[in-house]
């Protein structure tokens, strides 16, 4: 495993289970909706050697965000059942080859600064062996 194959896994298992709102991918231009749209970034992390020599293994750690933005003074129960259905996608899948992710956090970030947008986040901690 590695990380184009990690990066291919994660975003084909966002874009088949999620067809709510538009994604804005990393990398890609996008133009914001009038109406709710979630991001979706995939950030390798740190590593660990876990075994030495010639078919040594290291443990890959990462972390995907899923970034919810919802108009400000919309109901937030909405955004909210968009939240519990993300956290599904993601939440302790382990796919074959050995990608493992671990249960999510959620923060509440809050209107920007132009309160336009109310963002909740969704951190999905994984690790993989290569």
């Amino acid at each position: 495993m590695n990380l184009v194959i990690v990066q291919n896994l994660i975003e084909t298992e966002i874009s088949t289970n999620w067809s709510t709102t538009s994604i804005k991918w990393q990398n890609i231009s996008f133009i914001e909706p009038n109406t709710a749209w979630i991001s979706v970034d995939i950030k390798p992390g740190s590593a660990d050697t876990t075994s030495l020599g010639a078919n040594g293994k290291n443990q890959q750690f990462g972390n995907v965000w899923i970034n919810v933005f919802y108009p400000v003074g919309a109901v937030l129960s909405t955004m909210l059942g968009y939240v519990d259905t993300l956290k599904g996608i993601l939440d302790r899948k382990c796919f074959a080859g050995g990608l493992q992710f671990e249960a999510p956090q959620i923060m509440d970030i809050g209107a920007d600064e132009d309160d336009k947008w109310y963002q909740v986040s969704i951190r999905f901690p994984f690790y993989f062996f290569e």
